[in-house]
C-alpha cells in the first residue's frame, strides 16, 4: 500500500490518514485533500488556511503580574478579539479583583475573595509601614514640607534642648514625619552637629525622652511618629512650643523676674543669675577699618553666633591680637550699642565653638579663631 511521509516527522502514514500519528501534524488539505507542505498556513493547491478557527483565534497579547511576599501577580492572555476588554480586565486586576473573559465575574470575585481569606488564615503576618503623605493636612496648622525652614536655619535661630534636637533629627530624617526611621541614624546625625562630651554622656536618658513623648516602634529596627509628636515637633520648629524650649531673654526680663520672685519671698536660689562679665577695652577705631565699618562689610551680622565671630575675627586678625575674652565682646556690644546682647554671654561663647566649630579656646579664658570660623567670614566678605 503506498505511504505518505508526515512533512513534520517523517513518519510514514497510509494515503488516508489527515493526521500524523506519531506527531499530530495535519497532513492533507481539508478543501481539496492534496498533502501539505512543511509549515504551510495556506494549501498550494487549492489556496485555502491550514489554520483552525480555534488556531486564528490564539492569544496574542499578554499581561503578565508578579507575585512577591507583599503581593500577587497574575499572567492573562487574550485576542485581539477581546482587546476591548482590556481596560474593564486591567481596572479589575488594580483592584484586586480578577476579571477573567468568558467567566461569571461575580462568581470568580467571590472565590478571589474566599482564597484571600483562606491564605490570611494560615500565612504569616507581615508588618507594613503605613506611609504617610508629606505635604498631608491633617489638623489646622500643619504646613507642607516646602514650608519647614532648613536644619542649618533652625540651628542658628532656635535653642532647643537634647531631648528636642533629637526630635528635630527625626521629623527630618522621615521626611517631615511621612516615614519610619531608625534610632541609629537619628543618633548619627545628632553626633554629627550636637555631640559634646556632656552631652554624650546624657544621650540615653534623652533618647528615652525623645521617645516617649514623641515615637512609637513600628517593627523591630523601624520607629514612626506618633500623632501627638508630629504635633509637637510642627510647634517646636514654627517657635509656638509652650512647653520645655530654651527662650533667650533681655537682661531687662531677667533682673524683672528676679525681682519679682524675691518681692513675692520665693527662693532666689533657684534662679539662674547670669554671672557678670568684666569689659576689657581694645581698638574699635583701628586704622585699617573700624569695627562698625567692618560689621558693615559683612552685612552687619543679624545672629548673635555670627556677631560674635565677626567681632572675635576683627580683634584678632585686624587688631592683631591673635585672641579675644569675653570681656572684649562685651565691650564691643556696649560702644556700639548693639542689640540682643546674650544674658549668659560666655555661654553663648562657649555654644558658638561646641555648635559651629567657629573658634576654639585660648589661654586662660581667651578664644582664638578657628579655620572653619576664618573661612565662614570670608564667605560674608565675599559673598559672590
Amino acid at each position: 500500500m503506498s505511504k505518505i511521509d508526515c512533512v513534520n516527522c517523517g513518519n510514514k502514514q497510509s494515503l488516508d490518514s489527515n493526521f500524523c500519528s506519531n506527531c499530530g501534524n495535519k497532513l492533507k488539505c481539508d478543501s481539496c485533500d492534496k498533502p501539505l507542505l512543511k509549515d504551510a498556513n495556506f494549501c498550494s493547491d487549492c489556496g485555502k488556511t491550514t489554520l483552525s478557527e480555534t488556531n486564528n483565534k490564539e492569544a496574542l497579547n499578554t499581561i503578565k503580574f508578579k507575585e512577591t511576599k507583599d503581593e500577587r501577580s497574575y499572567e492573562l492572555a487574550f485576542t485581539d478579539e477581546v482587546g476591548k476588554d482590556v481596560s474593564e480586565l486591567v481596572t479589575g486586576m488594580m483592584k484586586g479583583t480578577p476579571i477573567m473573559l468568558g467567566a461569571n465575574n461575580n462568581d470568580v470575585a467571590e472565590n478571589f475573595n474566599k482564597e484571600l481569606d483562606d491564605e490570611n488564615d494560615s500565612a504569616d503576618i507581615i508588618d507594613v509601614p503605613e506611609i504617610h503623605n508629606a505635604n498631608r493636612n491633617d489638623d489646622s496648622d500643619s504646613v507642607s514640607n516646602l514650608d519647614y525652614p532648613h536644619l542649618d536655619d533652625l540651628s542658628m535661630k532656635m535653642d532647643f534642648s537634647e531631648k528636642e534636637w533629637l526630635i528635630v533629627y527625626a521629623f527630618y530624617l522621615s521626611n517631615f514625619g511621612a516615614s519610619t526611621f531608625s534610632k541609629e541614624s537619628v543618633y548619627s546625625k545628632y553626633k554629627e552637629e550636637r555631640i559634646t562630651e556632656s552631652r554624650f554622656k546624657n544621650l540615653g536618658t534623652n533618647w528615652k525622652k525623645a521617645f516617649r513623648s514623641s515615637f512609637k516602634t513600628q517593627k523591630v529596627g523601624e520607629l514612626k511618629f506618633t500623632d501627638d509628636g508630629i504635633k509637637n515637633v510642627k510647634s517646636l520648629i514654627s517657635g509656638n512650643k509652650k512647653s520645655n524650649a530654651k527662650k533667650v531673654t533681655s537682661r531687662k526680663e531677667t533682673t524683672k523676674k528676679v525681682n519679682k520672685a524675691e518681692a513675692k519671698g520665693s527662693k532666689s536660689s533657684s534662679k539662674v543669675i547670669p554671672k557678670s562679665v568684666a569689659i576689657e577695652k581694645f581698638d574699635i577705631n583701628s586704622k585699617k577699618i573700624s569695627l562698625e565699618k567692618f560689621l558693615e562689610s559683612i552685612g552687619n551680622p543679624k545672629s548673635t553666633n555670627e556677631r560674635i565671630l565677626a567681632i572675635g575675627y576683627y580683634i584678632s586678625e585686624i587688631c592683631g591680637t591673635n585672641s579675644f575674652s569675653d570681656g572684649n565682646v562685651d565691650f564691643a556690644y556696649k560702644v556700639l550699642k548693639l542689640d540682643n546682647r546674650p544674658t549668659l554671654l560666655r555661654q553663648t561663647i562657649a555654644n558658638v565653638k561646641n555648635r559651629d566649630f567657629w573658634i576654639e579656646k585660648a589661654e586662660g579664658k581667651s578664644w582664638k579663631l578657628s579655620r572653619i570660623g576664618e573661612l565662614h567670614i570670608e564667605k560674608l566678605k565675599s559673598p559672590n
